[in-house]
């Protein structure tokens, strides 16, 4: 699910706590710099997140980024390794995307990882 404001995380289930607080930052930038009432199409873009390979590789197809802009690993509250990843479609539209990191492990081409 893309997500472009906070209300439209109470729509994800089981999101680690810190992967939830880590969203909401990301949301909380784009807002800022786009507008609280953006909708999907509009300047600034979205956050995300994913835990199957179809859903990146959809979101892949609708938006083909071939490298990261950058990779952020980190622990999650229940000890799972995340990512963050940042892509951008274009000069005013990014897509931060929040995944499980063996997930992203899946995908050679994003593989910088920033610890």
């Amino acid at each position: 699910m893309k997500i472009v404001n906070v209300n439209q995380l109470s729509q994800v289930h089981s999101l680690d706590p810190l992967v939830r607080e880590r969203m909401i930052e990301k949301i909380e930038i784009l807002n800022e710099n786009y507008g609280e009432n953006r909708m999907i199409g509009d300047l600034g873009g979205f956050v995300m997140y994913v835990n199957h390979k179809e859903q990146l590789d959809e979101l892949l197809e609708q938006f083909p980024v071939t490298e990261a802009e950058y990779v952020d690993a980190f622990v999650g509250a229940d000890e799972e390794n995340y990512c963050e990843l940042l892509l951008l479609a274009g000069s005013d539209y990014n897509m931060v995307i929040f995944m499980p990191l063996v997930l992203l492990e899946q995908y050679p081409q994003f593989n910088a990882i920033n610890e």
